[in-house]
Parts: C-alpha cells; sequence; structure tokens
C-alpha cells in the first residue's frame, strides 16, 4: 500500500494477500508492526510491548553504566563474535536451539532445514543479521535480526546456560548496536518479553530500551486453524 491509497484500495490490498496466503497454503503468517493497519477479517490483530533503543543523531550510550564492563569482561574471557553463523556449524546453532526452548519449557517451534534455508538467505540478503559468539571454536550463543524500514528489530536468541559467564548476550549487543550506528540505522527494536519476565525487561532497559507498543497481526490458513486451535497463537 501507498500513502494516499483510498479505503477500497487498501481493503482490496489486503484481500489479495489473504488471497495469496490461501492458495500457497500458508499455516501461519506473522506480520510485525506494518506502516498501516491491516483492517478486516484475514487477521487477528494483537499488541507487543518492546523496548526500543533510538540513535538519535547517530549518538549511543547505554541506561546502565555497568553494561561496558560486562562487554569487556566477555571479551576478556575469550568470547570471539563473528557477523554471520558459518553453514558447517548450524548443527552447534541447533543445539542452542534445543537448549533455549527447553529452558523455557517449549519444543523448537523452527526445524533444522528453517534455519538452513535462512542461512542461505542471509548470505546475500542485508536484512538478516545472524551473528553468533564462539568459544574455542564452538557456538555458544547467537541472535537473529530482522532490518526494515530502517529499523533492526531482534527476532531470535539462543544461548548455552554452560558459557553465560562469557556474557554473550552482551556481546551480541554491542555488535549489533556498532552495526546500527556504523550503518545509520534509526532504531533497534529489542523485542518483546513475557510478562512475568523482570530480569529480561531490566536487561533491556539497561541498554537503553524504551518502552514501545507495536501492532501485530496473525493470519492462519486451514493446517494453522486446526494446530493453533486452542494453543496461544
Amino acid at each position: 500500500m501507498r500513502e494516499g491509497n483510498s479505503a477500497e484500495e487498501k481493503k482490496e490490498f489486503i484481500a489479495e494477500i489473504a488471497g495469496y496466503f490461501e492458495k500457497t497454503r500458508f499455516a501461519r503468517v506473522d506480520i510485525y508492526n506494518p506502516p498501516e493497519g491491516l483492517e478486516g477479517d484475514f487477521f487477528q490483530k494483537r499488541q507487543n510491548i518492546t523496548r526500543v533503543i533510538n540513535f538519535e543523531g547517530g549518538r549511543y550510550r547505554p541506561s546502565d553504566s555497568e553494561v561496558p564492563r560486562h562487554i569487556r569482561h566477555g571479551q576478556k574471557e575469550g568470547g570471539i563474535i563473528s557477523g554471520l553463523i558459518e553453514v558447517n556449524d548450524l548443527g552447534q546453532f541447533y543445539k542452542l536451539v534445543i537448549e533455549t526452548s527447553s529452558r523455557h519449557g517449549q519444543k523448537p517451534r523452527y526445524s533444522p532445514e528453517f534455519f538452513r534455508e535462512l542461512r542461505a538467505l542471509a548470505k546475500n540478503d542485508g536484512r538478516v543479521i545472524w551473528p553468533v559468539v564462539y568459544f574455542h571454536d564452538v557456538a555458544v550463543a547467537s541472535h537473529i535480526y530482522f532490518l526494515e524500514r530502517g529499523e533492526m528489530f531482534h527476532w531470535q536468541g539462543f544461548s548455552a546456560r554452560e558459557h553465560w559467564s562469557l556474557k554473550p548476550n552482551h556481546l551480541l549487543l554491542n555488535f549489533i548496536i556498532e552495526f546500527c550506528l556504523k550503518n545509520r540505522i534509526k532504531s533497534l527494536d529489542l523485542g518483546g518479553s513475557p510478562p512475568d519476565a523482570k530480569g529480561l525487561r531490566e536487561f533491556k532497559e539497561g541498554w537503553g530500551g524504551v518502552e514501545a507498543k507495536r501492532d501485530y497481526y496473525t493470519y492462519l490458513g486451514g493446517l494453522g486453524k486446526l494446530y493453533f486451535r486452542g494453543k496461544r497463537a
């Protein structure tokens, strides 16, 4: 949709999108923070409370004065960060996915094949940024970010509890913030936090994340309606 489209044109455009999803048999599609609302019966609208770091004037300083110390600690302990995970290390990465999901009492939502395809996309698409922390040549933590309309968005994060002393999440966030500043990206969306995750919210606030509300929309196809019936979509 473009600015200035009529209400009828917007309605037709949304119906066309939904028709495409149905034709291609998508089970589920999530659209996060679109530039305009997606009205109608095709999508379930919800609101996410997230934390956003705004890089005003190309400058940045964390709210928590301890953040730089944690970054230096991780570097001193031998955490090495790479801007893109190696294809040969996707097996190690998926072990992080399994462990992190297990800590939250869940099973991995995405398959190894999904991440392999995403890695192939990241190789040539600058909108996918996938840094990883290595320790003795083993992947111990990784974040996946998406870049869209001048804003960086934290999508997924995985880590091994055994190596939390390396402060890998500090190393990864420091990397992506430096990436944003270098590339003049206007803001970094740190993602939502569960209501009971007080420590996670405080962690994001320590980096300067300011609370923001974001709309997101979910489309469920036939299989998606069956699978997510009675579940938290």
